[in-house]
């Protein structure tokens, strides 16, 4: 995932870390939750993608977990008390034998579009 504009503490890139080429050696993904504009301006799109499919499957048990979504919207709430219309959210993920084992908020970017 490449963070377009980082702000203090946040990476420029987020990667795959693996001990090795085989999908069991995969100890650390990344997974990106956006909201978006749908077509027509009339819709929204939510996307879960992982940089691998463990970090999809891991988005996906993050955003329909109470406790977890209980958190993320805390974290996206605005001044207002409201969430913002447009986001897209990092998700660090934790493999452990070819599983993801825990999936925790690392950032967010309220999009304006």
């Amino acid at each position: 995932l490449v963070n377009r504009r980082p702000q203090p503490g946040e990476a420029a890139v987020y990667t795959v870390g693996a001990a090795g080429p085989s999908t069991r050696e995969i100890r650390k993904d990344y997974a990106l939750v956006s909201v978006l504009k749908g077509p027509g301006g009339n819709n929204r799109l939510f996307i879960l993608a992982g940089l691998t499919t463990l970090g999809t499957q891991a988005a996906t048990e993050y955003i329909t977990k109470q406790n977890s979504l209980r958190d993320l919207t805390g974290r996206l709430k605005q001044t207002n008390g409201k969430l913002p219309e447009f986001y897209q959210v990092v998700l660090g993920v934790r493999i452990n034998g070819g599983v993801p084992v825990e999936a925790e908020y690392v950032t967010h970017h309220v999009l304006t579009q």
